[in-house]
């Protein structure tokens, strides 16, 4: 007797690589392990012989788990299986198959009548122990409804086979449904297009809905024009359209950074700071021309705050688009903080940094006589 029989089984040592071999029986490999069925799946992908619907070592081990659990070997499961909509479902001849092989079907009775727009497909089974027969019919009307009369493939070179599995798939489904265990036949959901969710509003759900709104904000802020719009409506009077200025104020109103859920005392101050400072400042910020533009939020904007951040997001990133009403001489850092290690050009009204509570800085430079504190 074997000294090893009835022990698992060694592992083979290939190098630094540590693998098992997978058990062969008399109908193939015998899957017994998820290593052992993530082994066999990549074997499938490397040979590129995989079906269409199933590309990565994961989705074939859907496949042969879906398989798997109506008792079909992993080959046949993969052949058995496509993907419709986004999930594995039974197509071909799989159906009729199991049926067959689950003692349940007395009879079948398939046929096509007509031509052309007339044609119908007629699918008809007898379950054993079951008084009546069940009967379903697909015709070239169903199929123009489903949109699929006329779709470029199989609908074009071979539309009786498709009508008669359009008349299996219902009939069997009605019929056997214990013998799919939930499983979907394909053929039931041709014709059914995967559409994205849709929001109350009818835009897109998701993250390809949110990626479709921020694209059209961006291209509403970038896009700046005097041409006035006309359409088949009745337009208004002078008197109810409001001017251009409270327009842009409407947006800055709408635009208020609002606080972040932060617990830090010194964060939340200086938000409520500059708050308030915009709105201080608000009238000035209604200018009809943009004299700012922000690099981080890419938006513009009249009037920096205090500080010569961006109103809008805070940031220090914001170059001049125009020349100010009043301008000032260009001039390099002039100031450092001991503290922060910042350079400015004009420290606070009590003498300290505008980017932190120090007032320990240090004159890198004098300013010029015509600079205005």
């Amino acid at each position: 007797m074997d000294e090893n029989q009835g022990n698992p089984e060694k592992p083979i040592v290939k190098g630094t690589e540590l693998t098992m071999t997978i058990p062969i029986g008399n109908n193939g490999i015998v899957l017994q392990t998820m290593e052992d069925m993530y082994r066999f799946s990549n074997y499938v992908v490397k040979s590129g012989l995989a079906p269409k619907s199933f590309q990565t070592p994961e989705q074939i081990m859907i496949a042969i788990q879906s398989g798997a659990e109506l008792r079909m070997p992993p080959m046949r499961s993969l052949q058995s299986f496509c993907v419709v909509n986004g999930a594995a479902r039974l197509w071909g001849d799989a159906p009729l198959a199991l049926v067959r092989q689950s003692g349940l079907l007395e009879w079948i009775k398939e046929s096509v009548t007509g031509e052309g727009d007339q044609m119908v497909a007629t699918c008809e089974t007898k379950r054993k122990g079951e008084p009546n027969l069940v009967k379903t019919t697909f015709s070239v009307g169903d199929a123009k409804k489903a949109h699929l009369w006329g779709k470029t493939g199989t609908w074009t070179t071979h539309p009786n086979r498709m009508l008669k599995y359009k008349a299996r798939a219902f009939n069997l489904r009605d019929n056997f449904p214990d013998c799919f265990g939930g499983t979907t036949i394909a053929e039931e959901f041709y014709g059914i297009e995967d559409k994205p969710k849709q929001n109350e509003n009818g835009t897109a759900a998701g993250n390809e809905g949110l990626r479709k709104i921020l694209t059209g904000r961006k291209q509403v802020e970038s896009e700046v024009t005097d041409t006035p719009v006309t359409t088949n409506q009745e337009q208004p009077t002078p008197s109810q359209t409001p001017p251009p200025a409270k327009k842009k104020a409407a947006r800055k109103k709408a635009d208020k950074p609002k606080p972040t859920d932060e617990k830090d005392e010194k964060t939340q101050a200086e938000f409520e700071k500059q708050t308030k400072a915009l709105a201080e400042s608000e009238a000035e910020l209604d200018m009809a021309t943009d004299k700012y533009t922000c690099l981080s939020c890419n938006r513009g904007f009249g009037m920096l705050t205090p500080t010569n951040l961006c109103p809008h997001c805070f940031s220090k990133k914001v170059k001049a688009t125009t020349e100010p009403p009043e301008t000032q001489p260009e001039i390099a850092h002039k100031y450092t903080c001991m503290l922060c290690s910042r350079e400015f050009g004009k420290p606070t009204e009590d003498g300290g940094c505008p980017h932190c509570p120090s007032k320990d800085i240090s004159e890198t430079a004098k300013l010029p006589e015509n600079w205005s504190k």
